[in-house]
């Protein structure tokens, strides 16, 4: 073996013992780097138990995954939602807890549907501080806004807001309501296009007086 190819593939082992921790494997590399009459089979024998040290320590890693505990996900309070009949429910879509539509699209073949999603805020937000800030996002900036009122849903004070966009092409309009409580907004939006709009806002309404938190 040429002994610039000897002493590159000895570096390597070298950096691959270091990096795996094997202190034995280690001394005996540096031991060979001073030897240039270092022989291949000694190599051999050295690269076999590198290859070995490696395999430990991929075994190792993958004990040590196992026995990671995986990060507890967040307890949402015990909440309430009903999909009123003929509705369907959808369960979870997307980063929503819950979703509900239409039985029948429209002619357009839009289905008028409501979605709860929920989110952290910090401890000073209001439901109506909460949908003014959503409202002056980038994603709304050119929404409509149709104006916003204090309700009160079974256990909990909310705002109801309403605005008309185009991002998905025709006008839509959406009637959303905002809950807030320990630190935690509930956000139910219910969509139909404008010119359908009033034929679905009582039930939009009865959707998001279903929501519930309790006491």
């Amino acid at each position: 073996m040429r002994p610039a190819k000897k002493r590159s593939r000895v570096r390597k082992l070298w950096w691959g013992a270091l990096a795996l921790g094997g202190v034995a494997a280690a001394a005996l590399v540096a031991y060979l780097l001073q030897r240039p009459d270092a022989t291949g089979e000694e190599l051999d024998v050295l690269e076999r138990r590198v290859e070995t040290l490696e395999a430990r320590a991929e075994r190792l890693a993958q004990v040590q995954a196992a026995l990671t505990p995986p990060a507890k996900p967040e307890l949402l309070p015990n909440y309430h939602i009903a999909c009123l009949p003929p509705w369907r429910e959808l369960g979870p879509i997307g980063q929503g807890l819950w979703g509900c539509q239409a039985p029948e699209p429209l002619p357009n073949g839009f289905y008028p549907n409501c979605n709860l999603t929920t989110s952290r805020v910090q401890a000073d937000v209001t439901a109506q501080g909460y949908y003014e800030a959503a409202s002056r996002s980038p994603q709304l900036m050119g929404a409509r806004q149709l104006g916003g009122r204090a309700v009160h849903l079974l256990h909990q004070a909310a705002y109801e807001g309403s605005f008309e966009h185009e991002l998905g092409g025709a006008p839509l309009r959406v009637l959303a309501t905002v809950v807030v409580r320990e630190r935690r907004v509930f956000a139910i939006t219910c969509s139909a296009p404008g010119t359908s709009f009033d034929t679905f806002a009582a039930h939009f309404r009865e959707i998001a007086a279903s929501f519930d938190l309790g006491i």
